[in-house]
């Protein structure tokens, strides 16, 4: 197989790899994964021509995930557009999901299987809309139990006042009352060496949680708690500003993703006088 000014083989693989490694582009992760794909390439290729067609008809496989297809095409666009080819092979989209937030009666099972600790962190997520990073930071100096109000220290640096709900404040002051106490630090604490939680800590309590709540279904995850509070808020008020401050997204058009093909109250309301 020959195109362009280099010839197609094992030894560019590693020549054109390497180079991505001298000049920092890839991390050694990257570079060994895009070694092994275009190595995989080569072998599957062999006896046909490599065109940008048949590059294509590889790249998209059969079976695979929409993220497997698109890192084939960034380790081969990348290769034969370096060994001189001229392709045109266009990305792999990514599928756009929608999010799947709770059901409410999936929301009564989750709580109905929490400890007080554990209730808290459901609450941030389903009431606040935290994230699993903003919960394994928030300190208890953060919470405004007189002005019923929390402070967020939220991706990317950025900070922002969230409304402390009734429903929060109850499962907070049990979780203090009853097990953690009201001593300087973070809210969450780990019960393994009474630190605060990491988020991957977090992450593994709300799956636990949805395991045995029997509802760790596809497309449940810590993160739909945070898409039940933006959906909760969008259908109680239609105000899609307010939802994006709540969830302190930078774009409203982040946040109209997370509220994406839900009705609001007015809608429900004008659809149930006009029908039949």
């Amino acid at each position: 197989m020959h195109t362009g000014e280099r010839e197609l083989t094992g030894e560019a693989v590693d020549e054109y790899v390497d180079e991505q490694v001298t000049v920092g582009r890839w991390s050694p992760a990257t570079c060994e994964d895009r070694r092994r794909k275009l190595k995989v390439f080569l072998v599957d290729m062999a006896g046909e021509e490599v065109t940008g067609l048949s590059a294509a008809r590889w790249i998209t496989g059969t079976n695979l995930s929409a993220a497997y297809r698109r890192n084939r095409w960034f380790a081969v666009n990348g290769f034969l557009t370096w060994a001189g080819m001229d392709v045109d092979m266009p990305l792999p989209p990514l599928p756009v999901h929608t999010p799947r937030p709770l059901p409410e009666v999936d929301v009564g099972k989750l709580l109905g299987v929490c400890d007080l600790r554990d209730e808290v962190i459901v609450s941030l997520g389903i009431c606040e809309g935290l994230r699993r990073g903003e919960m394994a930071v928030l300190e208890m100096s953060d919470l405004d139990f007189e002005g019923d109000v929390m402070f967020v220290n939220g991706k990317g640096g950025k900070q922002r006042w969230v409304p402390l709900t009734k429903a929060t404040r109850v499962r907070i002051e049990r979780y203090l009352d009853g097990e953690r106490g009201y001593a300087a630090g973070p809210l969450l604490l780990s019960r393994r060496d009474g630190g605060g939680l990491k988020p991957s800590g977090v992450t593994l309590i709300a799956k636990s949680a949805l395991r045995r709540a029997g509802i760790d279904r596809p497309g449940m995850s810590l993160h739909s708690l945070r898409h039940t509070a933006a959906t909760r808020l969008w259908m109680e008020t239609s105000d899609l500003f307010m939802t994006q401050q709540l969830l302190g997204h930078s774009s409203i058009r982040t946040t109209a993703m997370y509220v994406k093909a839900r009705p609001t109250a007015a809608m429900k309301d004008a659809m149930d006088r006009c029908s039949t």
